[in-house]
């Protein structure tokens, strides 16, 4: 007895396991998937600095797109205070960001000789 899968079958099949690769590709952590994150931050890019650098409290601070979380914002650099801290991220959370934000500051307070 010839058991054959009927034509349908192979297709719904084939049909299925190309949509799962497609989805896998889309939104699992791919390259594909960082590429569509960091263009979406390189379009968001502009409102997000345009608010961090309006502070002059802020000149030592730089915000750009990177590779890590899969496509993220990379904001580096030192700011002053824990309070300066707080409000950059205040601030950069204001703008709603479409993809994560990871910080790389050093607070300069943190290493001040001097104690209160």
């Amino acid at each position: 007895m010839n058991k054959k899968i009927p034509n349908s079958v192979a297709a719904v099949i084939v049909v299925g396991l190309l949509l799962a690769f497609g989805c896998w590709a889309y939104f699992g952590d791919t390259s594909f998937r960082q590429e569509r994150r960091m263009k979406l931050a390189r379009q968001h890019l502009p409102a997000i600095t345009n608010a961090v650098y309006a502070n002059p409290e802020f000149r030592d601070v730089t915000v750009g797109v990177g590779t890590g979380a899969g496509g993220c914002f990379l904001v580096v650099g030192a700011v002053e205070t824990e309070k300066n801290l707080s409000e950059l991220q205040r601030i950069i959370a204001a703008q709603q960001p479409p993809v994560a934000v990871v910080y790389q500051l050093k607070v300069l307070e943190r290493y001040s000789d001097a104690k209160p």
